[in-house]
C-alpha cells in the first residue's frame, strides 16, 4: 500500500536536457486505438483497496514533435515510473493522447491507449514503452492543444488491463502531462495536477512528489 507525504512543498524539479535524448526504437507503428466506449466516471466513487495513480500524457503531433516525443519515451516515462515505484502504489495506469492537426474533436486527437506501468520491467523495455507511445504521429499542422487536454480527461478507460478502476483503487491520484513546443496557457478547473511541458534548450517537468 501506499505511504507519502501529503505536504504541498514537496515539491521535486526536474531538469534534462534534449541534447542527452536517445533514439527509441519502437515496434512499428500501427493505426491508433480507438477511443474507449466504456469510459472511467472521474467524479464517481472508488469503492476499491488499492492504491492508485493515473498518469495521462498529452502529446502535440503536428509534426515538429518527433525529438520530444522520443525525450518523453525514453527518458522522462522511464525515471517517473521509477519514482511511482519508490511510493509503493499497487498500479500506475499510464494513459496516452495526442492531438494535432485539426480543430476537430473526430479528427484532432487520438487515443493511443492504457497500460499498468507497473507490470513494466524494471527499467522498462522499448517494446514496453511502445505499447502506448509507440504510435505518436507527426501530421503536420496546427495544434489544438485544450483538445487534447478535455479529450485526454474524458477517453480514460474504466478498465486497463482488465483492472476496473473504480472497484479495484480506493485512492486514485491523477496527473497530465502536455508535451509542446509552442507557448501554453491552460486553464483546466479539474483535479488534476497540470504540468506544462515547454521546450526551449531543454525540457522542465515539474511533478508533485
Amino acid at each position: 500500500m501506499m505511504t507519502m507525504d501529503n505536504s504541498n512543498s514537496n515539491y521535486k524539479t526536474l531538469v534534462l536536457s534534449l541534447s542527452s535524448v536517445l533514439l527509441f526504437n519502437a515496434a512499428s507503428v500501427s493505426a491508433v486505438v480507438a477511443v474507449p466506449t466504456d469510459k472511467y466516471d472521474h467524479q464517481g466513487t472508488l469503492s476499491g483497496v488499492q492504491d492508485c495513480a493515473l498518469l495521462s500524457l498529452v502529446v502535440d503531433e503536428s509534426g515538429s514533435m518527433t525529438w520530444e516525443h522520443e525525450f518523453l519515451k525514453t527518458k522522462a516515462i522511464p525515471l517517473m515510473v521509477a519514482d511511482y515505484r519508490t511510493k509503493n502504489y499497487d498500479h500506475l495506469f499510464l494513459c496516452s493522447h495526442g492531438f494535432g492537426a485539426q480543430k476537430n474533436k473526430d479528427t484532432g486527437f487520438a487515443f493511443h491507449g492504457c497500460v499498468d506501468a507497473l507490470t513494466w520491467s524494471d527499467p522498462p523495455t522499448n517494446t514496453e514503452l511502445g505499447t502506448v507511445m509507440g504510435t505518436w504521429r507527426t501530421l503536420g499542422g496546427v495544434e489544438d492543444a485544450y483538445l487534447g487536454v478535455l479529450e485526454g480527461i474524458e477517453n480514460t478507460p474504466a478498465t486497463i488491463d482488465g483492472i476496473q478502476l473504480a472497484t479495484t483503487c480506493g485512492t486514485m491520484f491523477k496527473s497530465m502531462i502536455m508535451l509542446t513546443d509552442e507557448v501554453c496557457i491552460i486553464f483546466v478547473s479539474w483535479e488534476y495536477h497540470m504540468f506544462i511541458m515547454h521546450h526551449a534548450s531543454c525540457i522542465q517537468l515539474i511533478y508533485l512528489l
